[in-house]
């Protein structure tokens, strides 16, 4: 089974796309990887009635054992809805999208998933077969049993941000890290051990789904910044707790195991902020940003990529990413960067979101949303290029 976790922070998607966006940023894609058309005997089941409407787009071939299949997913329903369970996909006998801010009505969403790789000739029907809405009901034939491991996952997030609160308001550091680092995540509560095992199974996930990125991230971090700050995001997102003003402000990082970089802080108008620290912010709250990155690498590097990631554009679509650079690629020059120069092992400098900068982002975030009306932003290290001199 593949499950497909659409995330606030976007910290947990398939490990194919994954690999896939890695490959992609590091310029790793080899040459066989490419777009192609669908086969003619695979198809999309009659959909009358239906709540959502899928559409199968084409394929991408990463190699010779795996081509999958490119589809969108609109919610055509009235109500949110949190889940679905998909059948039909060739050499995958489910796919399971789940929505942790939701799939609201008229967005659509794009995925990719089932291997055709093996080229079966047989005809092939993809259909929905259980969906879970926002508000608790359901629809479906549910046919293969896994709507117990949807309502299961989302006890399991809503439990795992009770539990978190819980340490949180104890203002005791010490006892929220090791509550964040403890193995298992969880066990199934004694209220719970009568239901179903697909139901504990998504339960686990779903817990596992909040708690695991967390000890990533403190172990990372050294810290519990990041902590509050998600756990503010997730009871948002379960409607635990109302929205934050739309002046409330917060620009967050996201760590991975291995960064070569060290993203220290930011500044906005001269006014040095603190990653996960709240803050107030007018509409154009992110002009003039610049981040301070030490090169923790131990080589010198030649051009360095960042991510914005807006996770509230998750309301009306995919999430919406803005690239940010350093530095000279190679493959890309650009004259107007010349003073941008290498960066040596320790040393300190800046990514800034200039005039020119901030004019693209304006224009690239109001195809679909409005940056007065956002209030977060994180930021990830994309990828690095290392000088020749300095290369493995």
């Amino acid at each position: 089974m593949k499950i497909t976790c659409i995330l606030s922070d976007e910290r947990l998607i398939t490990c194919v796309s994954i690999i896939f966006m890695l490959l992609l940023i590091s310029g790793g894609i080899v040459a066989q990887s490419q777009r192609g058309p669908l086969p003619d005997n695979i198809s999309v089941a009659p959909q009358t009635g239906r709540p959502v409407s899928i559409d199968l787009t084409d394929t991408w071939t990463f190699n010779k054992e795996t081509v999958m299949i490119n589809y969108t997913v609109k919610n055509i329903d009235g109500r949110q809805i949190s889940g679905i369970v998909l059948t039909g996909f060739p050499n995958s006998e489910k796919e399971v999208l789940i929505f942790e801010e939701g799939l609201a009505f008229g967005v659509t969403r794009s995925f990719g998933g089932g291997n055709i790789a093996s080229g079966n000739a047989e005809k092939v029907l993809i259909k929905a077969d259980h969906i879970l809405f926002t508000d608790g009901t359901y629809w479906g034939d549910n046919s293969i049993g896994e709507a117990d491991f949807l309502t299961g996952y989302m006890a399991g997030r809503k439990y795992a941000a009770v539990e978190l609160r819980k340490q949180a308001d104890k203002k005791d550091d010490a006892a929220l890290k090791a509550f964040v680092k403890k193995q298992p995540y969880v066990t199934i509560p004694d209220s719970d051990k009568d239901k179903s095992p697909k139901w504990q199974e998504g339960f686990k996930r779903g817990v596992g789904n909040v708690m695991f990125p967390l000890n990533i991230d403190v172990r990372n971090r050294g810290d519990l910044s990041g902590v509050y700050s998600r756990l503010a995001d997730l009871e948002d997102s379960l409607a635990i707790t109302q929205k934050r003003p739309k002046d409330i402000k917060r620009i967050s990082k996201i760590l991975s195991f291995d960064d070569p970089l060290l993203l220290v802080g930011f500044d906005i108008a001269g006014k040095e902020l603190k990653f996960e620290e709240e803050f107030t912010g007018d509409d154009e709250w992110l002009n003039g940003l610049r981040i301070k990155i030490k090169n923790t690498s131990g080589k010198t590097l030649q051009f360095v990529s960042l991510s914005m990631r807006f996770p509230e554009t998750l309301a009306t679509g995919n999430q919406m990413m803005f690239a940010m650079s350093y530095g000279q690629h190679g493959l890309f020059p650009q004259p107007e960067r010349t003073e941008q120069t290498p960066i040596a092992p320790d040393a300190y400098f800046d990514i800034h979101i200039g005039e020119k900068e901030f004019k693209s982002l304006k224009h690239f975030l109001g195809e679909r949303a409005s940056l007065a009306d956002l209030t977060r932003a994180s930021i990830s290290v994309s990828s690095v290029k290392y000088s020749e001199e300095t290369k493995n």
